[in-house]
């Protein structure tokens, strides 16, 4: 049993502030409805004071609720979270403040598949720079899809193949959107290489597939896409023994995700070229005369 006590303090907690502390990206919003603030990459998720609501979910509630119901944390180890680790776990090899990850079964939501994936492939290739044969190869695997609304579908699968989630990515160019569908827990879209050592972890799979296709010699190489910044995400990789480098955007937020999980990072590479994101760069020196670049020892990019 957890006191009452605490229970109240967890469902009064103020959600802007414990997600800027644990590393998630926050945008502060002025509306008609005053100051919210919105959490990126989870489905459209404002929060204000100690409560919030999703729009992907239609869903709103207390503090306590947003972390059960949003990141899929058990209402234990919600309250604990909210709280600053006041509940005592035995055998934990994680510090109190660190957000404890439960493996509970969410209902996913899939966007209902539309035939033709014509503005995916436009969208990709024509506004993104992403190759032809690595969009077919996705297509192909059935981990890309066009949904009805013409998005950009990037699914999530566990290691039994099935759907536990997806990245949504908007492909018009003119308005510019993503998401996640409506049910997904703490997965990644992942793209794997060889036998994996080590995981490349990026904040859009836009970015991942442009990493990958600047990268074509890489090999046993995990490579993911949070969909946003999502500490758990990053958690739950370094559990399974696995040595992460922080692909995430070069800017405040992306310094601030990898310094708060003292991760090795790339974005020295970025600050470098003068860009903020991998596909920034992929286009930057897609459109150059010089089309390779070359980075430490003299590696170059293969466009």
């Amino acid at each position: 049993m957890i006191d009452k006590e605490l229970v109240a303090k967890a469902r009064s907690a103020n959600l802007p502030e414990y997600f800027l502390r644990n590393g998630f990206k926050v945008d502060k919003v002025r509306d008609n409805k005053g100051i919210q603030y919105k959490v990126d990459g989870y489905g459209g998720l404002y929060v204000k004071d100690n409560m919030f609501y999703q729009f992907s979910t239609n869903k709103g509630g207390n503090a306590v609720e947003c972390l059960t119901e949003v990141l899929g944390y058990s209402f234990k180890d919600a309250v604990n979270s909210l709280t600053d680790g006041t509940i005592t776990y035995s055998n934990s090899t994680y510090s109190s403040n660190t957000p404890v990850i439960t493996n509970k079964i969410r209902k996913v939501e899939m966007p209902e598949r539309c035939a033709n994936v014509s503005r995916v492939y436009a969208y990709l290739i024509n506004s993104r720079g992403i190759e032809q044969p690595l969009i077919a190869e996705l297509l192909q695997k059935k981990v890309l899809y066009q949904d009805k609304k013409g998005n950009a579908i990037f699914v999530h699968i566990d290691k039994d193949g099935n759907k536990i989630g997806g990245e949504v990515q908007g492909t018009s160019t003119y308005k510019r959107f993503k998401g996640v569908v409506g049910g997904t827990g703490r997965s990644a879209f992942e793209y794997i290489k060889g036998v994996p050592e080590k995981v490349c972890l990026f904040e859009s799979a836009i970015d991942m597939l442009s990493y990958i296709q600047m990268n074509k010699n890489e090999n046993n190489v995990l490579y993911a896409s949070m969909a946003g910044l999502k500490k758990e995400i990053a958690l739950d990789y370094l559990r399974r023994g696995l040595e992460i480098i922080s692909m995430v955007d070069n800017d405040e937020a992306g310094r601030a995700f990898n310094e708060s999980l003292k991760l090795k990072s790339k974005v020295g590479d970025l600050e470098k070229a003068g860009v903020k994101d991998w596909n920034e760069l992929l286009n930057k020196y897609k459109t150059s005369k010089n089309r390779t670049y070359d980075r430490k020892k003299g590696k170059e990019y293969s466009l």
